[in-house]
């Protein structure tokens, strides 16, 4: 195959043998090549000729080439192509020739530097290596990293290891990813997990590698039954264990369990507010805000408060649900950590019945028509949820 060939990017060649260009065929042809750039005169040269040109993008740079017309040699046309460039042309192969720099005349001079002979020692300039690492740019692509990465979990062991070093199944979900997807539910944040599906139920339900979890989940460990509209606001990651883990956390289904981890109060102060707008009338607001109350740092809080007001695609089923969740840390002394958390939620919703069959296929009307009693609208059911914990750890 023929084709011309210019290096965008500089090349490097292993040639085995130089022949001077007049030991190839001397065959004369008609040539029109215009003045201008020479990188394109070379390649309307190979166009014609069948040439394959090699040569480094940055010796035909800036380079003109006064063109060629009229009959010549194809070698003749390239010395003429090549008449006001640094370059000369070798063979290096069937239908290839490699341009290099020519060679200078001679009683050329030469700079101080190419006088300078190399047999002894040569003293080098100073060079100055800076370390990447502490680039602020780097360290800003670090800590966006690390919010992705959880390299360690307490669900498998009860203890704080790594995950690497720990011989279950552990993945989590962590707190960035849900804040990228504007998770408001938990079984959209463990969408994220493989194996885990969500259940079709009342209750936050899941099947884990087939097993359903039987409307257990768990927070911080410690296992609750029964839990409907779970909120996200306050919860910094979630991490999901798979296979049997009957040995630290009692009577469980084999396929795992979801194990929610709640916020902890921060050394730092961090206030925020967000607001979520979305379909059928969805409003949601949280507050998370966090700091310390002394200011030795031995007492810390953290507050988050969601509110949530979402209708439904089917007439008259509406749903509030409002989540209120301080925590304090508390750090006497150096090596001691205790943790008291308190969560209160309140959630009203009208229930929906959904559309009966006929036979055996749905009824014939509009997927939003409500078929239960219109009353319930005005008296919603309601829950009322009060949880406390107390938690503490000493590092030794």
């Amino acid at each position: 195959m023929n084709f011309p060939l210019q290096a965008r990017s500089p090349l490097v060649l292993a040639l085995t043998g130089l022949f001077p260009l007049a030991s190839m065929a001397s065959n004369t042809q008609d040539y029109a090549i215009p003045p201008g750039a020479l990188g394109n005169a070379l390649n309307r040269l190979a166009a014609v000729d069948g040439w394959q040109i090699v040569y480094d993008a940055a010796l035909a740079e800036h380079q003109s080439s006064p063109g060629v017309q009229g009959r010549h040699t194809r070698e003749e046309a390239l010395n003429l192509l090549l008449a006001a460039a640094p370059l000369q042309a070798k063979v290096v192969g069937d239908n290839t020739v490699a341009l290099e720099p020519a060679a200078k005349p001679a009683g050329t001079p030469v700079s101080g530097a190419e006088q300078q002979p190399h047999s002894g020692p040569v003293s080098l300039g100073t060079v100055e290596v800076s370390d990447s690492y502490a680039h602020p740019r780097y360290q800003a692509e670090q800590e966006l990293r690390q919010r992705y990465y959880i390299p360690r979990s307490t669900t498998a062991t009860k203890t704080d290891t790594p995950i690497m070093e720990t011989p279950m199944s552990i993945q989590v979900v962590p707190r960035q990813v849900m804040d990228d997807q504007q998770v408001i539910d938990i079984k959209d944040a463990v969408k994220n997990v493989s194996g885990v599906q969500s259940a079709d139920d009342f209750y936050v339900n899941f099947n884990i590698r087939g097993f359903d979890t039987n409307n257990n989940i768990y927070r911080n460990g410690l296992r609750l039954t029964n839990l409907s509209a779970l909120e996200t606001a306050n919860l910094s990651q979630v991490e999901v264990l798979k296979g049997p883990a009957a040995v630290l956390f009692g009577r469980l289904q084999p396929g795992g369990l979801v194990n929610l981890v709640t916020k902890r109060p921060l050394d730092q102060p961090y206030y925020s507010v967000q607001q979520q707008f979305g379909s059928y009338n969805l409003y949601r607001t949280t507050v998370d805000a966090t700091g310390p109350v002394l200011d030795d740092g031995s007492l810390l809080y953290r507050a988050n408060i969601a509110y949530r007001s979402n209708d439904s695609f089917r007439d008259f089923v509406s749903q509030e649900n409002l989540l209120v969740a301080p925590s304090l840390t508390w750090r006497p002394i150096d090596p001691l950590e205790v943790n008291l958390d308190f969560e209160y939620q309140h959630y009203s919703f009208v229930q929906d019945g959904g559309i009966p069959a006929v036979g055996n296929r749905p009824a014939q009307i509009p997927i939003s028509r409500y078929l239960d009693d219109r009353w319930s609208q005005y008296n919603p059911s309601t829950q009322d949820r009060y949880l406390a914990g107390q938690s503490h750890q000493a590092s030794v």
